[in-house]
């Protein structure tokens, strides 16, 4: 049985790096010589962060520079539906899926949290990306004049933007049968329908600022939190430190990537979307990237989660202690 999972796992490996070769090949990024030496060398996942990394490392301060915004393929399949793109790159893009909740719906107030709780001049170099993962007329009607009528001048000025992806990025998901982790059914298409969303956000997200931050639409941020992951990132080039992804809360939210990293990171989720649930995809991409679970960062805790309604069907999600928060950051 050991030597089964050993074959298993080998050629899991080769297929994902045999892959994520031909994404790389396919790519209309132009490479460095010594990105290429770097992707030969390395193993599985590295190489993919190496393009324009070291650029994307020195601009901190968007403020004082006008890089323009490039698209590439990686960001197919998406269609624009509020708001519009700035011309140029900015520092930071805050992405989150948001799909019907049949009980309640939190996706207005982390807007509004995440616009308020960031300064004038933070507002000028962040882009927050809603992806609607869904197509029912009617929610999303309703959800885009909810988003026009309370976020107008976000949208106006380049801040937000709006899209929804093909339906025909979906499988038929009732083909699934296949059961991991003793999941239900249920659960496995949930789940697998989200690693789809989040692979296509991370496309689509990939070339519009320097660094990507993960959220969820049920979600609040402590105030100034732009202002502290600047300076966790400040801190990270000043100490020379090598890392992945910078953490500022748990589960997959508060997530914090370098940009150069999301094509590679759509691959992987989108490789073994039915396998396993998306936190557990990146805990196994860490450990890639890293080789050492020390090497994880944790920054301060600038996120919780507002909802008490998942958007599993069925499921109630434990609200953490409001006091207990409040002690932590002291600023939700």
């Amino acid at each position: 049985m050991a030597s089964q999972r050993n074959l298993k796992v080998t050629v899991v490996v080769l297929v994902t790096y045999s892959l994520l070769q031909l994404q790389l090949m396919q790519s209309k990024d132009k490479m460095s010589a010594s990105s290429i030496q770097h992707l030969r060398n390395h193993e599985l996942l590295t190489a993919a962060s190496s393009v324009n990394k070291d650029t994307k490392e020195q601009h901190l301060d968007s403020t004082t520079m006008s890089v323009p915004v490039q698209r590439s393929q990686c960001g197919s399949n998406v269609t624009l539906l509020l708001g519009h793109q700035r011309q140029n790159r900015g520092f930071l893009t805050i992405g989150l899926c948001t799909v019907p909740r049949s009980k309640a719906s939190y996706l207005k107030d982390t807007l509004h949290s995440l616009v308020t709780r960031m300064s004038e001049a933070d507002k000028k170099r962040v882009v927050i990306v809603v992806f609607m993962g869904y197509h029912n007329e009617s929610i999303t009607e309703e959800t885009l004049r909810m988003i026009k009528s309370n976020f107008n001048h976000t949208l106006e000025t380049g801040g937000l933007q709006v899209v929804q992806p093909d339906i025909s990025i979906y499988p038929n998901l009732s083909k699934i049968t296949r059961r991991t982790f003793n999941d239900t059914l249920q659960r496995v298409h949930w789940r697998t329908k989200q690693n789809i969303d989040f692979a296509y956000l991370f496309g689509y997200c990939e070339g519009i600022s320097d660094y990507y931050l993960h959220v969820e639409d049920d979600v609040v941020a402590a105030t100034g939190y732009i202002s502290d992951i600047e300076t966790s990132l400040s801190n990270q080039k000043r100490l020379h430190n090598q890392w992945f992804v910078l953490e500022f809360a748990g589960g997959f939210f508060g997530k914090l990537f370098r940009s150069s990293d999301l094509c590679m990171m759509k691959t992987y989720l989108l490789l073994f979307q039915v396998e396993k649930p998306g936190d557990w995809l990146l805990a196994d991409l860490k450990n890639i990237k890293l080789h050492d679970s020390k090497k994880v960062k944790h920054g301060k805790r600038l996120f919780k989660h507002l909802g008490r309604y998942s958007s599993l069907e069925g499921k109630i999600v434990k609200i953490e202690n409001k006091t207990a928060i409040k002690v932590i950051t002291g600023r939700f």
